[in-house]
């Protein structure tokens, strides 16, 4: 008996119904494995991304160093999509450039080189404060930064250090002022009154501990010290050597001065006797000396007067004479120099 498939609709039906189910089994599962597949590969390819905001607020920005002694400044910044920055010692020379930095800030780890000394940095984050140690010629050294934080509050830094001070550098007396110009310290000093005022730069003030340094680029000097109340001290590189410094805050009281030396004097000096006045012309000191009624009277400068300690100091420029001497009531009386020599002088006031 033969049966044919071709001619009965019955048997078709069956045969196709029966392999339904494995033909969705076999379309439906190789999909399904593609599904799976694709998402794991294109996680694994992606790198995390370095600009997480916790590490941006916890190591960018700028930060005092300090290598084996040696203090200076280092700041560190995204460029990109990697960590980047630089680092100084000496402010007369450019920065240089730090590369191969790593951070993990799960545990606080940081790395870096300064290529210019063949360098390798290696710290822990704690804080606002890094520590770690460096290697440089074979050798090891430690090494720590700590934050500047450059939302300190403006108003206490100037109210600190801002204005007019009386320096004394290894004996010699002048003249330092330092300002605030918008977006960092500046200043300048005097020695002489005769030429003038010299610039200083790369200041550096931390109002929480009192540090203080600053740069005086005209004798590649780099002062550092520490403030304390009206009063700053330190030491001062020069050519090599060191040498020690301390400045008072100027204060000023018109008023007490205007009492206490302003007017006319009967002087002696070495004997000569003379006429010295005193005058404040709106903006400064001014005055004039004369020991001979038959000739003009010489012009005075550079007139210090420190109300608080009755220190008094002016200059006689017709003679190149620098007078120096204390006020102690109605009477003043101190040394002068004049081609080298010292001799004693003193004035007693007369109205």
């Amino acid at each position: 008996m033969k049966i044919n498939f071709g001619k009965s609709p019955t048997v078709r039906f069956r045969f196709v119904y029966f392999l339904f189910p494995f033909l969705t089994i076999m379309l439906f599962f190789p999909a399904c494995i593609v599904t799976h597949e694709r998402p794991s590969t294109y996680y694994q390819e992606q790198p995390p991304s370095p600009q997480r905001p916790d590490d941006l607020r916890r190591i960018q920005g700028i930060w005092h160093i300090t290598s084996n002694n040696y203090p200076g400044k280092l700041e560190i910044y995204l460029s990109g999509n990697r960590w980047a920055g630089r680092i100084n010692f000496d402010p007369h020379l450019p920065w240089d450039q730090l590369t191969d930095f790593f951070f993990d800030a799960r545990t606080g780890e940081i790395q870096f080189s300064r290529p210019t000394y063949q360098t390798r940095y290696t710290g822990t984050l704690s804080g606002n404060q890094l520590s770690g140690t460096f290697t440089e010629a074979g050798r090891s050294y430690p090494w720590e930064a700590r934050r500047e934080l450059p939302d300190s509050p403006r108003q206490v830094d100037l109210r600190r250090i801002q204005g007019l001070w009386y320096i004394t550098s290894n004996s010699y007396p002048g003249k330092l002022d330092i300002y605030w110009s918008g977006n960092r310290w500046t200043g300048r000093i005097n020695f002489d009154p005769n030429v003038p005022w010299d610039p200083i730069s790369d200041i550096v003030f931390d109002p929480r501990t009192g540090e203080i340094q600053f740069s005086r680029p005209t004798y590649q000097t780099r002062y550092t010290g520490t403030l304390s109340g009206n009063q700053m001290s330190g030491a001062f590189t020069e050519a090599g050597r060191s040498y020690p410094w301390e400045a008072r805050r100027e204060l000023v009281h018109r008023p007490v001065d205007l009492r206490r030396i302003q007017g006319l004097w009967q002087i002696t000096s070495n004997s000569y006797p003379g006429k010295l006045e005193f005058y404040w012309t709106g903006t400064r000191w001014a005055g004039r000396i004369n020991f001979d009624p038959s000739l003009p009277w010489d012009e005075l400068i550079d007139i210090f007067f420190e109300p608080q300690t009755g220190q008094i100091q002016f200059t006689r420029p017709t003679y190149n004479t620098r007078y120096s001497g204390t006020l102690s009531g109605n009477q003043m009386s101190g040394t002068f120099t004049e081609v080298g020599r010292s001799f004693p002088w003193e004035a007693r006031k007369t109205r």
